[in-house]
């Protein structure tokens, strides 16, 4: 699977306690979680049932899986906790909780080494993972996402990302107001209806990037941008490096915060005319 979205957040930690940790809490999850099992078991209590993990398993936990969990060991309990989120929050939203017995962890403790000291690697590593998981290990759910109130306009500013776009026109996809949709879009996905297609956006840019030959003017054209300049102001605030260096690298960048852009402005003005020209620095 070749396909994977680009990632906006992704942290790896090492958790180690002695004798039992439990969360006390039931947890709600906002975005996937990955547990790997080093030492000791783990419960999960989900949807009235009991699920027990121990070392060597997988536990994926999707977005909005609410659930408590009790880890514990003799002398200690320690494990991996992947945590990650798309630019897209309905990408492979149909994989729901699941523990994979047995899982290989070399790919894991790669993840965790090369975390501060070599971040693309941890990266590259992190989709291999997915990639796998995704593709050939994990079955997928008829489960319909909380987002399905917005997935109308998520779907048009996926296929549309490269023309202008109106926060009126997207809100009458859904059938609500303006204001409401905003608000409902805003909570949801945790950008504006704009920086989501702006980062729909830069992930076609970063694609065209890394497979193809054409300059960076030709692929700001193609994706509507007035100006290379614009495109490469654009491309390095969202995604955290130039243009260039993602060429250079031949890698998908590490996550970052994404700039948010206040959704209507000039709502009738197409998102990407650059008002000056400034230079790239490519």
């Amino acid at each position: 699977m070749s396909d994977l979205p680009l990632l906006a957040e992704y942290h790896i930690r090492h958790f180690i306690h002695r004798g039992v940790h439990t969360t006390g809490k039931l947890i709600t999850f906002a975005r996937p979680c990955i547990g790997y099992l080093l030492q000791g078991s783990a419960e999960i209590l989900l949807n009235g049932q009991t699920y027990t993990a121990g070392v060597g398993d997988l536990i994926y936990i999707a977005a909005e899986t609410e659930y408590y969990s009790v880890w514990s060991g003799d002398p200690q309990v320690d494990w991996y906790s992947v945590d990650f989120a798309f630019t897209d929050p309905l990408a492979f939203s149909q994989f729901r909780f699941q523990i994979l017995r047995g899982y290989p962890g070399e790919r894991l403790r790669l993840m965790f080494e090369t975390y501060e000291t070599d971040p693309m690697r941890s990266i590259s590593e992190l989709y291999a993972l997915l990639s796998h998981l995704y593709g050939h290990r994990m079955e997928q759910s008829d489960y319909v996402p909380k987002y399905s109130k917005i997935h109308p306009a998520v779907e048009y500013l996926k296929a549309h990302c490269t023309e202008p776009v109106r926060i009126a026109d997207l809100a009458a996809l859904c059938g609500y107001s303006e204001a409401h949709f905003y608000t409902l879009f805003q909570g949801l996905m945790r950008v504006s209806p704009i920086t989501y297609k702006t980062n729909i956006l830069m992930q076609k840019a970063i694609r065209e990037l890394l497979e193809t030959d054409d300059s960076v003017d030709i692929i700001a054209a193609r994706l509507g941008f007035s100006s290379a300049n614009y495109f490469c102001r654009v491309f390095t605030k969202t995604v955290k490096k130039t243009p260039g260096e993602i060429r250079r690298s031949g890698k998908l960048p590490s996550p970052a915060p994404m700039a948010e852009h206040h959704p209507c402005a000039h709502p009738e003005r197409h998102a990407y005319d650059d008002p000056d020209e400034h230079p790239c620095g490519e």
